[in-house]
């Protein structure tokens, strides 16, 4: 135990000079002190600083020492000596049972990134999920970058909650990916021994509900579709904005084969017209589709910059042709591979079938197109979804469908279009499920209202049939009685 006087730097100095500093002679080592460097005379003084000093605020204090993992170190520093011997007996305690943390100044964000950095190098996570994990730190940043400041040791309950309870205007799905964002680095933080599990400031603690109401997948309707379909098909439509990369019958063809197959935008954009369209079987087989990759170093590390007035992160992403779809992930992890075979008689096949070669001939026809896309720009490059969408909204807004929806319509409403004209068909969920690769349980969450639309309608014809063969709870119940009684009298 010793007794050590700390200096602590004043915000301003005050306006008379310490004793040591007017008796001095040679200011060089201060800098003719402008700043908080000290001569070695400062530095040794332990009686006038305690008295008055300008630049520095002095008090003595006890300090407790000992050693911990073989290092001599500062266990305790406290006013009372008694205070000082309790704090170093508590921490040696600490170190005993395994459970002692050393001061880190490592923070938050230092900790999600290295979270979600530790993830992509073990291949947890794909370049799409990186990416989009980056997207979610940036909305934090931007947001809150203060507390993702701290030292994670810092970090409080109170810290989680004013993040999360500021995004409970966004909608549930990304809610929790904010939630899962500060998790992953809080979790990170615990792993590397910088915080205890009991000290966890995410304990207890659950993404909060969202306060805008869920939306519900929006279809067109037959009237709608028809009028799009007749319209690309009987039109030149030269108003797109991307028309200077790919040409307007890719894009009308395009969205023709997203209304008739159900396909994802991704998925449809990266066929290979010479292996994945058989026209002697008559299929189309899906199995990939577009994603996101990150631009790596030789070491595969990704490369990227911060902004330094944002703080924001930045990289470099490229759009390729993924292993598998969507959905073919999650079967991947389980060692199963998804192939999904989409027959021509999906539609009229000879429609299916003008509408594939018209296609193929315009693809053979663009020399850049040497991954063989059926669909593609001008360059050689797939078509995005983005690309599709921007299409699909100057056509609705020409022929006034769907004005009410505020953003506009998206691309992905051709899929939720198909799914609604197979429910109204009265297709089983089962076979939808494998014509567009969605499990029968996201199907029936998705497109619940329109699924309970038709079964009112299927109740009515119940309805019906209880009424032709005369099935009443009311009416036939006292002449079944009465037949009833009549027999056992007999």
């Amino acid at each position: 135990m010793s007794k050590v006087i700390i200096k602590n730097k004043r915000k301003n100095f005050l306006e008379e000079e310490c004793a040591i500093c007017k008796n001095c002679t040679d200011r060089t080592a201060c800098n003719g002190r402008t700043g908080y460097e000290k001569c070695q005379k400062c530095k040794n003084c332990k009686v006038e600083c305690l008295k008055y000093c300008d630049r520095f605020r002095c008090y003595e204090r006890y300090q407790a020492q000992g050693y911990i993992n073989g290092k001599h170190t500062v266990l305790a520093t406290e006013k009372r000596k008694k205070d000082a011997e309790n704090k170093r007996i508590d921490k040696l305690a600490l170190v005993n049972a395994g459970k002692y943390i050393d001061k880190n100044s490592v923070t938050l964000l230092e900790m999600i990134e290295l979270a979600d950095k530790s993830k992509s190098n073990n291949t947890y996570i794909k370049d799409a999920s990186y990416i989009r994990n980056t997207e979610t730190l940036n909305n934090l940043i931007e947001s809150h970058l203060d507390i993702l400041e701290k030292p994670v040791q810092k970090i409080t309950k109170n810290d989680i909650h004013t993040i999360l309870n500021s995004k409970v205007y966004y909608a549930q799905a990304t809610i929790e990916k904010f939630y899962y964002c500060l998790k992953s680095g809080i979790d990170k933080a615990i792993e590397d021994n910088i915080i205890l599990q009991e000290k966890n400031p995410m304990k207890k603690i659950k993404p909060p509900a969202s306060e805008i109401d869920t939306k519900e997948v929006i279809p067109f309707e037959i009237n709608e579709e028809v009028k799009l379909l007749e319209y690309i098909s009987s039109n030149e439509y030269e108003k797109s904005r991307h028309r200077n990369k790919a040409d307007s019958k890719t894009l009308k063809n395009c969205l023709k084969f997203l209304f008739v197959t159900g396909a994802r935008a991704g998925e449809a954009c990266s066929i290979d017209y010479k292996k994945d369209i058989n026209f002697e079987t008559e299929n189309i087989i899906i199995h990939t589709t577009l994603t996101k990759h990150i631009e790596k170093d030789e070491k595969g590390n990704v490369i990227r910059q911060i902004d330094e007035k944002t703080k924001k992160r930045k990289m470099n992403v490229n759009l390729k042709v993924g292993n598998t779809t969507k959905t073919g992930r999650k079967l991947r992890v389980r060692k199963q591979i998804e192939k999904r075979i989409l027959p021509f008689s999906i539609a009229d096949t000879e429609d299916v079938k003008d509408l594939l070669q018209e296609q193929i001939e315009i693809s053979k026809s663009n020399p850049n197109n040497t991954n063989n896309f059926l669909f593609c720009n001008k360059d050689g490059t797939p078509i995005t979804a983005q690309q599709l969408t921007t299409f699909l909204k100057l056509l609705c807004r020409d022929l006034n469908i769907k004005p009410e929806l505020k953003t506009g319509c998206s691309i992905h409403m051709t899929k939720h279009t198909f799914v609604t004209r197979c429910i109204e068909s009265h297709m089983s969920l089962k076979v939808i499920s494998k014509l567009v690769g969605t499990s029968v349980q996201r199907l029936e969450k998705t497109y619940a209202h329109i699924l309970d639309k038709f079964r009112n309608e299927e109740l009515q014809l119940l309805n019906a049939h209880y009424q032709k063969n005369n099935i009443s709870i009311k009416g036939n119940i006292t002449e079944n009685i009465t037949s009833n009684s009549n027999l056992t009298q007999t």
